[in-house]
């Protein structure tokens, strides 16, 4: 019986052998026709794991363009949400990096084509800073009244934010409304950080975010707008030039007896050093006021550009 049943299996072997593998090429070519190998593209969103704690991450692009090959069937209860564009961040530090971006598919599929290959990534670390506060006098008092003078809580204040953004804060500023006020009065008031342009800055917080003001005002004095002058040492490095000078606010109000008033004009800041500036800056710095005079702010905040001579 077994020799019998080896005969048969070693009769034609060839032949059979070859059926066989005609038959498998045949299936596989059917199979192929009715569930064929097909390639398909999927924008992606890209995410950021494993964050670094304490920065700011800023990342080059927010999508990517990937394209994958499965057979057909694969495709039915498959859609972009399975696809995965993601960017590790471990082990990073502050600045620019260039990441590569990994793709996770279900099994079965090949990636043919990945858009970008990398991803550039900032990392900004958060910082703080202490800046002062300028106050800043907008309005009048009532007929016959002045500002004697202002007091605030805080003269300086924490700014928190990433590096970039701290970096170009110039100063913190809170207004001080005068609605024709006729006596003493205390107000809260709001801090903003703005850059050397005057404009806020809004991803630096202020803390504490406001200060109280008190206003003491006085009666029988005159009053007079006069223009701030600033004030520069003769310090400036060899080969520079200074090409503007502004003065914030550029013009105050002062009281005082009326012939006091009548002769000053201006209002001069202390002496700024100009030692070691090469490149344009802003400093706080104090006013010289003459005595019998009263201000409504005692600082100003200087700019100076300077430039290389020409």
């Amino acid at each position: 019986m077994m020799n019998r049943m080896k005969n048969m299996v070693h009769r034609n072997f060839t032949a059979k052998l070859m059926a066989l593998v005609i038959a498998v090429v045949l299936w596989v070519m059917v199979m192929d026709g009715q569930n064929p190998t097909v390639d398909k593209e999927y924008i992606l969103p890209i995410s950021l794991e494993n964050h670094p704690r304490g920065y700011k991450i800023t990342q080059g692009t927010e999508s990517a363009k990937v394209k994958v090959r499965a057979q057909r069937s694969y495709f039915v209860n498959i859609g972009s949400g399975d696809f995965k564009a993601r960017v590790d961040l471990s082990g990073l530090g502050g600045g620019s990096s260039n990441v590569p971006l990994q793709v996770q598919m279900p099994q079965g599929f090949e990636l043919l084509e990945v858009m970008p290959e990398n991803v550039d990534v900032y990392l900004d670390p958060y910082v703080e800073k202490q800046i002062r506060v300028d106050l800043i006098v907008t309005g009048s008092t009532a007929p016959n009244t002045t500002i004697a003078e202002i007091n605030q809580d805080y003269r300086a204040v924490t700014v928190i934010g990433p590096k970039s953004a701290v970096d170009g804060v110039s100063r913190v500023i809170g207004y001080v409304g005068l609605t024709g006020n006729d006596s003493d009065f205390d107000l809260q008031v709001p801090l903003s950080a703005i850059d050397e342009d005057g404009h806020e800055i809004p991803e630096v917080r202020v803390v504490p975010f406001a200060t109280e003001v008190h206003v003491l005002l006085a009666r029988g004095l005159s009053k007079s707008v006069v223009s701030v002058k600033p004030m520069l040492e003769n310090d400036l490095p060899a080969g520079y030039v200074v090409d503007a000078v502004r003065a914030s606010p550029s013009n105050i109000e002062i009281a005082g007896d009326e012939k006091l008033i009548g002769s000053i004009h201006t209002i001069e800041t202390e002496k700024i050093s100009l030692k070691d500036k090469v490149k344009t800056f802003t400093v706080p710095v104090n006013l010289v006021v003459p005595e019998g005079i009263t201000v409504t702010n005692s600082e100003a905040s200087v700019n100076i550009v300077i430039n290389k001579k020409k």
